[in-house]
């Protein structure tokens, strides 16, 4: 068996690039879901903050660096309960340990309006009518507890109508980060 030396010869790359003039951009879309704590003290004439924090984990912030400028909100200005102003959606830029970060916060604000509509007018002209049955002649009983007890089952039905309404409630919300 005769045995073939194999010669390996170097070639001198021509166009090699050191990288430092180029700069490398990626663009993904990702589907995030976040959790938001409200401060609901001030219900409904509050705004809330929620801030959402973006992390790249897949190399240390030497090496990769997350960067935005700006924080495009794409949907509806106007939702049912909120309002989002666009110039109340911001950008920063940090770290997050040892990787590169950016966190955007964004603004609600409530519409009060739809919340007096819905909740407080109806309940308040409820509370008015199960009040008014005391100013009716306490010898006609059966008339005064029927509208007295009416009341109280549409205020207890508006109740269980709202509350499973509102209780987990989502907002959904689509942004673009980008330059500029």
């Amino acid at each position: 068996m005769r045995r073939r030396r194999l010669e390996l010869s170097f070639c001198p790359a021509v166009n090699i690039f050191s990288g430092r003039e180029n700069s490398l951009q990626i663009s993904q879309l990702y589907h995030v879901t976040y959790t938001c704590e409200f401060d609901l003290l001030m219900f409904p004439f509050d705004s809330q903050v929620c801030s959402l924090r973006f992390t790249m984990v897949s190399a240390s912030a030497p090496y990769l660096r997350l960067t935005t400028t700006k924080a495009f909100y794409t949907g509806q200005k106007d939702l049912i309960e909120y309002t989002i102003p666009l110039s109340n959606v911001t950008v920063e830029e940090g770290t997050d340990g040892d990787f590169s970060s950016v966190t955007v916060y964004v603004r609600f604000s409530r519409r009060y309006e739809f919340y007096l509509l819905t909740l407080y007018i109806p309940t308040t002209l409820l509370i008015l009518i199960a009040y008014s049955t005391f100013y009716f002649n306490p010898v006609i009983f059966q008339p005064r507890i029927i509208v007295a007890i009416t009341a109280l089952l549409v205020l207890s039905s508006l109740f269980t109508q709202v509350g499973w309404r509102w209780w987990g409630r989502r907002i959904y919300l689509v942004f673009r980060l980008g330059k500029g």
